[in-house]
C-alpha cells in the first residue's frame, strides 16, 4: 500500500479511472431513468416510435414549427400565402429533417407544409391557439430515419439503451458504483504523499486558499450539473453530456483529494482567505491596542484621568442632547454642567494625591528610605496607602540598620577570634623556631617539625588575611588617599616579584607609558592589591609562559591590567572567584586562603576604584580602573 500511496503514476491512473467509473455510473442511472420513463424497464418490445423520446421530440418539433410560423406572420402584414422559403427552408426541408409537417388554420386550410411523408413511423396532431384563431400542426416522422436531425441521434441513444436492457444497466450501476467507492477510498488514503518525501507533502493546488479552491470546484460542479440537466439530449449527448459528466467527476475527486491532503497536513483552516483576513485584522487590532495601551501607560496620571473623564463626558453630552430634543427642556443640561464641574474638581483633587503617592513610591524604590509622604490632607484609602508606604520605608530603614549592625558584629567577631588565635599561634611558631635550633637526630621528628612549621606559617597568613578581608569588606580600614604615580608603583611591585617570577619560569611583559600616570588613591592599600595579584600569578600561572602587565590611559581613566595563563582549568565563573574562600579549581590543594582576590577587590573599591575580573578559557585577566588626576 505504501508503494502505491507514494506513486504519482498510480494516483493519476486512479483519478482517471474514478472519473470514468463515476461517469459510467451516472450514465447508467440516466439510462435506467429513461427505461422507466418509457415503460421499457420490464417491457423490451417497445419501439423507438412508441417511446416518449420520440413523442417528446415530435412535440418540441411542432412547437418550433408553430413558433417560426407565428413569428413570420407577426413580422409581415401582407396577405400573400406563406411558403416554406419564408421560414428557414434549409432547416425544415425534406433533405434536412426526418419530419414532414402541415399547418392548418381553423377552417382546415393548409397554410404551411414542407412535404408529405407517406411512409412514417410516428404521426400526431398538435393544437395551438393564437388569439381568435386556432391551428393544427400535424407532424409525421419517417419510418426510415436518415442521419440529419435530432430524431436520428435519439434513436441511436434509444437503440443503445434498448440493446443493453435493464439488467446490464443495473450491473453497470452496481460495479461502477463499487469501483468508484473503492478508488475514492484509495485516493483519500494516498492524498498528500509524494515519492521520496516522508510525511505529508502538499502539491501546488493544495496551497491555493481552501475557500477559493472550494468556490472554484463548486462552480464547476454546479454549472456542470446545470448544463447536463438543461442540454438537448438528442443533439448533445456525445458532445456535451459525456465530457461534462467526466469533467465534473474529475473535479470532484481532485477537490476531495486536496481536502484530505490539507486535513492531514493540518492546514485546512489556516490556508483560507477568511482565516488570513481575520488573522490580519486581529494582528492590526492587537498592534493598535498595544500602541494605545503603550501611549496610555506613558501618560501622566492626571492626563489619563482627564482622558477617561472626557470620553465619559462626551457620551453623557450626546445622551443629554437626545433627552433635551425629546423633552424640550434645558434645565437638565444646566444641572449636568454643574455636576461635571464638581466631578472634575474632585477627580483632579484625587489625581494630585495619587501623583504624590506615585512620586513617594518611586523615591523609596530608588533607595531614599528616609523619605516620608505627607498624608495629612489625603482622604480614605489614599491616606491609608500613603501610611503603608511610609511604614514600608521605616521597615526598610530598620532592616538596613539591623543588617549593618549584623555585619559589624560579624567583623568584630572575626577580628576578636583572629586576635585570640594569634596568641597561641605566636607561641607555637616561637617554640617551633626553638626546636629547629636544637640538634634533633631523629629524621621522622625533623619531618614532623617541618610540617608544623609550614602549617603554622600558613595559619598565621590565613588569620591575617581573614582580619584584613573583614576590615576591607566592612570599610573599617582607614583610607588616606594622595597623589600616587601608578607607573612607578607597578614598576616597584614587579621588581619586588622578579625573583619569584623567575623561580616559577614566568616572563613578565610590562607595558608602561612614557609619562607619569597620577591617580588619587592610598598607595599603601594599592600596593597590597598589587601584592595579592602578583602573588596569585606566581602561585597559579602555567610555568614557562608570559605574564602581561600594563598601564593604559583612556578617556580620563587609568587602567592597570594583569594577564596570565592559568596552570589549572578555570571551572568557576569570574563572579565566584572574587567571593571569599574561593579558588579557581576546587579539586586542588595548593596553599592559600582563597581571600586574595576578595581582599584586592574590596581594597580597590574602598579607594573609589573599579575592579573587573574576566576569564576567557585559560586566560585570567584583572583590570583595575581609577580616575586620572590632572
Amino acid at each position: 500500500m505504501n508503494k502505491f500511496k507514494h506513486s504519482f503514476a498510480f494516483k493519476i491512473t486512479a483519478v482517471i479511472l474514478f472519473a470514468v467509473f463515476l461517469t459510467v455510473f451516472f450514465l447508467s442511472v440516466l439510462g435506467i431513468a429513461i427505461l422507466v420513463d418509457n415503460n421499457m424497464f420490464y417491457n423490451s418490445n417497445i419501439t423507438f416510435f412508441e417511446s416518449k423520446l420520440c413523442k417528446n421530440q415530435a412535440n418540441d418539433y411542432a412547437a418550433r414549427i408553430f413558433g417560426s410560423f407565428m413569428k413570420y406572420q407577426y413580422a409581415n402584414s401582407s396577405s400573400k400565402p406563406f411558403i416554406l422559403e419564408d421560414i428557414q427552408k434549409d432547416i425544415y426541408s425534406s433533405d434536412n429533417c426526418n419530419v414532414s409537417f402541415t399547418v392548418k388554420d381553423s377552417d382546415g386550410n393548409i397554410v404551411l407544409s414542407n412535404y408529405d411523408e407517406p411512409n412514417y413511423g410516428f404521426k400526431d396532431d398538435y393544437y395551438y391557439d393564437d388569439k381568435s384563431r386556432g391551428y393544427i400542426v400535424t407532424v409525421s416522422v419517417r419510418a426510415n430515419l436518415t442521419e440529419c436531425d435530432e430524431f436520428y441521434q435519439l434513436k441511436i441513444i434509444f437503440d443503445i439503451i434498448h440493446s443493453l436492457g435493464s439488467s446490464i444497466l443495473i450491473v453497470f450501476v452496481t460495479f461502477s458504483g463499487i469501483f468508484s467507492v473503492l478508488l475514492f477510498i484509495l485516493l483519500m488514503c494516498a492524498a498528500g504523499y509524494r515519492k521520496g518525501i516522508e510525511g505529508v507533502s502538499l502539491y501546488g493546488m493544495d496551497k491555493i486558499p481552501f475557500d477559493i479552491f472550494t468556490a472554484a470546484a463548486g462552480c464547476v460542479l454546479v454549472y456542470g450539473t446545470e448544463i447536463v440537466a438543461n442540454v438537448d439530449l438528442a443533439s448533445n449527448f456525445f458532445l456535451i453530456v459525456i465530457p461534462v459528466t467526466f469533467l465534473c467527476a474529475l473535479s470532484l475527486i481532485v477537490y476531495c483529494m486536496s481536502f484530505a491532503a490539507r486535513l492531514k497536513a493540518k492546514t485546512l483552516l489556516k490556508n483560507t482567505v477568511i482565516y488570513i483576513v481575520c488573522l490580519f485584522i486581529y494582528r492590526v487590532f492587537k498592534k493598535f491596542l498595544s500602541a494605545f495601551l503603550f501611549v496610555f501607560r506613558n501618560l501622566n496620571v492626571l492626563f489619563k484621568v482627564l482622558l477617561i473623564f472626557g470620553v465619559i463626558t462626551l457620551f453623557e453630552l450626546i445622551l443629554t442632547a437626545f433627552m433635551i430634543i425629546s423633552n424640550g427642556s434645558g434645565g437638565l443640561f444646566f444641572l449636568w454642567g454643574i455636576e461635571k464641574v464638581l466631578l472634575c474638581s474632585f477627580i483632579c483633587y484625587l489625581t494630585l494625591h495619587l501623583r504624590k503617592l506615585k512620586e513617594g513610591g518611586e523615591r523609596i524604590a530608588n533607595g531614599d528610605i528616609s523619605y516620608r509622604i505627607d498624608t495629612s490632607k489625603m482622604l480614605w484609602d489614599l491616606k491609608k496607602h500613603g501610611e503603608n508606604l511610609n511604614n514600608i520605608s521605616a521597615g526598610i530603614s530598620k532592616a538596613v540598620e539591623e543588617r549593618i549592625k549584623s555585619e559589624r558584629m560579624k567583623t568584630e567577631l572575626i577580628t576578636n577570634v583572629s586576635h585570640d588565635i594569634k596568641t597561641p599561634l605566636t607561641s607555637i611558631i616561637n617554640y617551633v623556631d626553638l626546636l629547629k635550633k636544637e640538634n634533633i637526630e631523629n629524621e621522622t621528628a625533623k619531618e614532623y617539625l617541618a610540617v608544623i612549621d609550614r602549617q603554622s606559617a600558613r595559619l598565621k597568613k590565613m588569620t591575617e588575611d581573614l582580619v584584613e578581608a573583614s576590615k576591607a569588606s566592612s570599610g573599617s580600614i582607614n583610607v588616606s588617599p594622595a597623589r600616587t604615580d601608578i607607573k612607578e608603583l607597578l614598576s616597584q611591585a614587579v621588581a619586588e616579584y622578579d625573583e619569584r617570577l623567575k623561580a616559577v619560569s614566568l616572563e613578565p611583559i610590562v607595558t608602561l607609558p612614557d609619562h607619569e600616570t597620577p591617580v588619587f588613591c592610598d598607595g599603601r592599600l594599592l600596593w597590597r592589591v598589587f601584592d595579592n595579584l602578583l602573588s596569585n600569578i606566581c602561585k597559579y600561572s602555567l610555568p614557562a609562559t608570559r605574564v602581561y602587565l600594563s598601564v593604559v590611559e583612556t578617556d580620563g581613566k587609568v587602567q592597570i591590567a594583569f594577564k596570565n595563563i592559568s596552570k589549572y582549568p578555570l571551572n568557576i565563573s569570574s563572579d565566584e572567584l572574587t567571593e571569599r574562600f574561593v579558588r579557581g579549581d576546587s579539586s586542588r590543594s595548593t596553599e592559600g586562603s582563597g581571600l586574595g582576590l576578595s581582599i584586592a577587590k574590596s581594597l580597590t573599591e574602598l579607594q573609589k576604584g573599579k575592579f573587573e575580573l574576566s576569564i576567557d578559557g585559560d586566560l585570567f585577566k584583572v583590570v583595575i580602573t581609577f580616575d586620572k588626576m590632572a
